[in-house]
């Protein structure tokens, strides 16, 4: 394929906001983020852990790398009680694995996204993990954490009934952050 292309990879948020986008009747939205420059594709997968990415067999979904990868991981890994600390030197070497073997340009880890009902210090550990996200991406030059603006601190509510997965009105917030991601990503681009 010609042009640029990103990935979008990830659990239950990647896969509820595909379905989003694909069934959304909010004309704002668009398949591609509304970046016609860029081909955008997308693997979420429920449950999904940093360890399942590193131990997939990502040559066939790789196999045209994108140019861009987009990560949105790690909470499901906090939610089973892994440290924070592991979890981002996980996530840096998926980092790391991406670029080295599959030859993707550039990736965007999204920060973790805390919780409407979170299990006890889930969303400290949460926060943790995205400082220290921070500090061990700063140094790679070909990454970068993503923070999603005008969600946390949202006024309205962005959670569907469970608490931890948004509805429209923050699936909306992801496109617009995501399709933000995309064009940063691409600015990095040599």
């Amino acid at each position: 394929m010609d042009g640029l292309s990103a990935m979008l990879i990830g659990h239950s948020f990647v896969r509820r906001f595909k379905n989003y986008v694909r069934t959304t009747e909010d004309k704002r939205v668009k398949w591609n983020l509304g970046l016609e420059r860029i081909h955008i594709r997308y693997d979420g997968l429920g449950g999904r852990k940093v360890g399942t990415i590193l131990n997939e067999t990502l040559e066939n979904k790789l196999k045209n790398p994108p140019n861009i990868v987009i990560l949105q991981i790690g909470g499901n890994d906090i939610s089973n009680g892994k440290r924070p600390e592991t979890v981002a030197s996980d996530i840096e070497n998926l980092v790391i694995k991406l670029h080295q073997e599959y030859h993707v340009e550039y990736i965007l880890v999204s920060e973790l996204i805390q919780r409407k009902s979170a299990p006890l210090k889930y969303n400290e550990n949460v926060m943790l993990c995205n400082r220290i996200l921070t500090a061990l991406l700063e140094h790679i030059p070909f990454a970068k954490l993503w923070h999603h603006r005008g969600i946390r601190n949202s006024q309205f509510n962005l959670y569907i009934e469970d608490g931890v997965h948004y509805n429209d009105r923050g699936n909306y917030k992801l496109y617009q952050s995501y399709k933000q991601a995309c064009i940063f990503g691409e600015s990095q681009l040599n």
